[in-house]
């Protein structure tokens, strides 16, 4: 049973410069928003009319967060495959798709 939950404005909606865009920052504060809704939903002051404000502020953070992440991965799996500029073959591969390896002793 939660005997008492605190919300602070500052700590969930702020955010710096360096970890807007990192994955392990923006999971971290949804760890953090779903366990402080989860606290909320549980607590006779979520019932309240300024309860039930906070829980729909944290819902909103969460969808926001996640919405973050989910562009975040879409963003690094369409990334391309990095070409080499002066054979115009994908990196690592060979223009002919046969082997891999070149025999420069022949």
């Amino acid at each position: 049973m939660v005997s008492a939950v605190s919300f602070s404005s500052t700590g969930i909606g702020a955010t710096t410069a360096s970890d807007a865009g990192s994955s392990v920052a923006l999971q971290d504060r949804l760890a953090r928003c779903v366990k402080q809704l989860g606290d909320w939903q549980g607590c006779p002051s979520g019932k309240t009319p300024e309860g039930q404000k906070i829980i729909q502020n944290l819902r909103s953070q969460i969808d926001n967060i996640q919405s973050r992440i989910n562009q975040s991965k879409q963003a690094v799996a369409t990334q391309e495959t990095p070409v080499n500029v002066h054979a115009g073959v994908p990196v690592g591969g060979s223009s002919t798709g046969l082997g891999g390896s070149l025999n420069v002793y022949a």
